[in-house]
């Protein structure tokens, strides 16, 4: 069984480490969609910068650095999915600045199946 952690960070962010942004909404994937490889997210949220995350059961976690929206306001990023799984959940955490240590607030969990 191997274990995907790509740029995890520290486990959990400390509360207070950001303003207390509203959560962001996951906009993609929908719920229990298959996601084979990759996944593609996508979230809007009032915060500058919003990272995403997705785990599993097994507390296996695959993220990236902090993104900034695009031109249309919306945040987008690619993940891996390889190796995390067979259903892993997918949220996206709202972040003061373009570090880890400032992401907070999280949106809610979207169930995927990898």
């Amino acid at each position: 069984m191997a274990a995907a952690i790509v740029a995890s960070g520290a486990g959990q962010v400390p509360a207070g480490a950001a303003e207390d942004w509203a959560p962001p909404v996951l906009t993609s994937p929908a719920p229990d969609t298959l996601l084979v490889g990759t996944a593609e997210l996508t979230a809007t949220s009032e915060s500058p910068y919003v990272v995403f995350e997705l785990t599993n059961s097994g507390v296996t976690l695959v993220r990236r650095t902090p993104v900034a929206a695009g031109e249309d306001g919306v945040f987008r990023d690619t993940l891996p999915t390889v190796g995390i799984g067979y259903r892993f959940r997918a949220q996206a955490r709202a972040c003061s600045d373009a570090t880890l240590e400032s992401c907070t607030t999280a949106s809610e969990p979207v169930m995927v199946r990898g």
